[in-house]
């Protein structure tokens, strides 16, 4: 997956995505850099302004708005501590998906 690849939920397709990531851009911070004009003129005037709404603030069902203080947590007493990443690795992989249940199964530590 690209850095670029959560532009998908805004409503940007495969070939925008390639096309900003080809330009450097990075994620939806980089993409927030360009002008309102110049976001319509590369993505098209459609789903350029359909991302500049999102950007000033309007929100779909599938991207819920920020609540600041929400903390996500979970918990998993452990009979001896920790010593060595492999362990630290599994433990994430049974925390994550009980405190986050949409992420599945968690990406192995690097």
């Amino acid at each position: 997956m690209t850095t670029t690849a959560h532009l998908e939920v805004i409503g940007l397709t495969p070939v925008h995505i390639e096309g900003l990531a080809f330009l450097g851009v990075c994620g939806l911070a980089d993409l927030m850099k360009w002008s309102a004009a110049q976001r319509e003129a590369f993505l098209g005037v459609d789903v350029g302004k359909r991302v500049n709404r999102f950007l000033k603030g309007e929100r779909t069902k599938m991207i819920q708005k920020y609540i600041p203080g929400r903390v996500i947590g979970a918990r998993m007493d452990l009979d001896a501590p920790l010593n060595e990443p492999a362990e630290a690795e599994v433990v994430l992989g049974e925390l994550l998906p009980q405190s986050w249940p949409s992420c599945g199964a968690a990406p192995p530590l690097t």
